[in-house]
């Protein structure tokens, strides 16, 4: 009811709008609204909108909507509709504007039109979650046409979480990895733990900064429990009992670092001993959608399975809160084909937040996702053994600032990316009703570290695509890789580019053998150095590109100079 009465507030918006616009001359006014697969509404006055049903205009909605309106003229057409509409291609013997539209709609120069204008004004727009409202003037003294969009977005949709940037990569002038990041844990001394965590939290706890904590074997909170972690906390993971922290579901963590005083999860190794893999990471489990078979799954490893379920229908789950937070030399082996991750987030809410996080020497990925909905902003990668960025298992959420450093001799005999999508870790166990993995990723910069011309051949593909994942990746940086984006054998198809499931565009790829490739052929595709996308290749030395990559202790990626650094600001 709530969607219905909201789509009609904003039909009257339109009505007022032509009203109020229409030179007091014109003897028609229509309202056509146009969903992307070109269906049309056509509205002359609000008795016309009787006869509305619920979902007729909210066919690209998710479940909760708001509506927020943006108006921008995007399209003027001469002084003659014949003239104009012929312009497009379009025969101007057509008296029918609804079939002038629809036909309108599926030209290139129409849709170049929008796509133009929607990436100046909103560039992070996702036109897969908009309904579009052409507002369409026939001013029958003056034969002027006028064309405005509107667009509206449900409350979840990429403009409200990402913020307007229009550069390349994770940084422009501001360094948001200062002072809170550390680029050399093996080198840092911390004081010895004097508490021990272990079992079961079962009621509100709160950590303090005065103490040093450690995590003897698999710590649970449990029972709806808040573990609240005082900033510049230090927690560190046994290795011998493989400490692990794990936030069950309907449990909250909510450790809020600051820039100065992070919280800190690390080994209890100490200096020169500590190696990837000393301990478990962080595991939060929550109540939002995953796409296998019944909605829940198990987490694996050596825990009690009883608290490792996740999995639900609220996307709108709420696992608590990371910021500022570093998590150092995860990812303990389970065995020969299975490791845990630094931090792993299953079906995890958007209610969750993520931000300044920053994950160091995983024997596995970095930050794995199984399905949820939480987004992350401003998060670091640094010398996995895996993955960086892994989503699966019907993830859809977004994803902007990303940093991934890469070291060309360290990866996992599977294969190592920096950002690995696909739909399901195990097929068999795969829901094909449910929904797909689909990823939005704005302004990440992928690098690696090469110090030499001669490591080359042992550089790594960036991205991995999966058959049914969606991905949008775009104003990013890729740099030093042997293939920039890498489709499963039939993962890339003219129908998923066409229905925007795969979307690639305004990135810089840098240094990299070829842009990109399918798995187990050879084939080069050039799908996305079409100028439309503009997408770009250089061939820059890193050095001139970062203001100071290779400082080991404080590193710099910030541009060196916006004239040479080969990316655009």
């Amino acid at each position: 009811m709530m969607k219905n009465i909201k789509s009609k507030i904003a039909i009257v918006l339109l009505l007022v709008l032509s009203i109020a616009t229409g030179y007091g001359q014109s003897k028609k006014k229509t309202i056509y609204l146009i969903d992307e697969t070109a269906n049309i509404k056509k509205f002359h006055s609000y008795n016309d909108l009787k006869g509305l049903q619920k979902g007729d205009l909210l066919t690209l909605y998710k479940e909760r909507i708001t509506v927020s309106l943006y108006i921008m003229p995007f399209l003027a057409l001469g002084s003659k509709p014949g003239t104009s509409l012929t312009a497009l291609g379009i025969p101007e013997t057509s008296d029918n504007t609804s079939q002038i539209l629809k036909e309108a709609k599926n030209r290139d120069e129409f849709n170049k039109s929008i796509d133009e204008t929607l990436n100046k004004f909103i560039p992070y727009a996702d036109k897969e979650n908009m309904i579009w409202a052409i507002l369409f003037y026939e001013d029958l003294i003056k034969n002027f046409i006028l064309v405005f969009t509107f667009v509206f977005y449900n409350v979840n949709a990429q403009q409200s979480f990402f913020q307007n940037v229009k550069y390349n990569g994770a940084f422009a002038q501001v360094d948001w990895t200062r002072m809170w990041s550390n680029f050399k844990p093996t080198s840092r001394d911390y004081a010895s733990t004097n508490i021990i965590l272990s079992g079961q939290i079962n009621k509100n706890t709160i950590l303090l900064k005065r103490n040093v904590y450690l995590l003897d074997g698999p710590v649970y909170v449990t029972q709806n429990a808040s573990l609240t972690i005082e900033a510049g906390t230090v927690i560190r993971g046994d290795k011998n009992s493989v400490g692990t922290l794990i936030i069950t579901k309907g449990s909250k963590i909510i450790a809020n670092g600051t820039e100065t005083d992070p919280i800190v999860f690390t080994s209890n190794q100490g200096i020169g001993d500590r190696k990837a893999g000393d301990w478990g990471g962080i595991i939060i489990l929550g109540n939002a959608q995953i796409n296998n078979l019944g909605g829940e799954n198990v987490f694996e490893g050596d825990f009690l399975p009883t608290l490792m379920k996740y999995g639900g229908m609220n996307d709108d789950d709420n696992s608590g809160s990371l910021r500022f937070v570093r998590i150092e030399f995860p990812g303990h082996k389970i065995n020969k084909a299975k490791e845990l991750n630094g931090l792993s987030l299953a079906a995890v809410g958007k209610a969750t937040t993520i931000e300044n996080v920053q994950v160091s020497y995983s024997n596995d990925d970095s930050f794995e996702l199984y399905g949820g909905a939480v987004n992350m902003k401003n998060i670091i990668s640094y010398r996995c053994t895996d993955d960086d960025f892994d989503f699966t298992m019907g993830y859809n959420g977004q994803v902007q600032f990303a940093l991934a450093l890469r070291h060309p001799f360290i990866s996992d005999f599977s294969g190592s990316r920096c950002i690995e999508i696909d739909s399901y870790s195990d097929i068999s166990k795969n829901d094909p009703s449910k929904r797909a993995t689909k990823c939005a990723i704005f302004n990440a910069t992928l690098l690696t570290l090469v110090s030499d011309e001669s490591q080359k051949s042992y550089l790594s593909d960036a991205v991995y695509v999966g058959n049914t994942a969606k991905i949008n990746l775009s104003y990013s940086l890729f740099s030093a890789f042997s293939k920039a984006i890498v489709f499963e054998k039939e993962a890339e198809t003219p129908e998923r580019i066409e229905n925007k499931e795969l979307v690639f565009t305004q990135n810089v790829f840098n240094n990299v053998e070829s842009a990109y490739g399918v798995v187990q052929q050879a084939k080069k595709y050039d799908q996305w150095e079409k100028p439309e996308n503009g997408n770009l290749r250089n061939n820059t030395s890193q050095t001139e590109i970062f203001k100071d990559a290779y400082n080991i202790s404080e590193p710099s990626f910030l541009p060196k100079n916006l004239q040479t650094s080969g990316i655009r600001r």
